[in-house]
């Protein structure tokens, strides 16, 4: 089950503000900062709904990370940098890899 991300929904909420990015890289961090395998994520499909240029989305952790009905016609890159991939929840007619 996802989280509830506040930045995630005040992404969504002020999509005209950011509607023009392309490229999104969310959990940046170092390892003394947190392990990939303790970040919490949410789900991204409102998020990547809510921006209609972007075209690489980069994730970094999964714990909680749902990427339901995802269909963008400008995506063309998603990367997801986790220790587990079972976790992850999604429905797309993107390849998974």
């Amino acid at each position: 089950m996802a989280i509830k991300m506040p930045i995630l929904d005040e992404l969504v909420a002020n999509n005209e503000k950011v509607a023009h990015i392309e490229s999104l890289y969310v959990g940046d961090m170092t390892y003394e900062e947190c392990e990939v395998s303790w970040i919490e994520q949410g789900n991204y499909s409102e998020l990547i709904a809510a921006l209609p240029n972007l075209k690489h989305l980069t994730i970094k952790g999964s714990n909680g990370l749902s990427l339901t009905n995802l269909n963008h016609q400008k995506l063309e890159s998603l990367e997801i940098a986790s220790q587990c991939k079972q976790n992850i929840g999604h429905t797309t007619d993107m390849p998974v890899e």
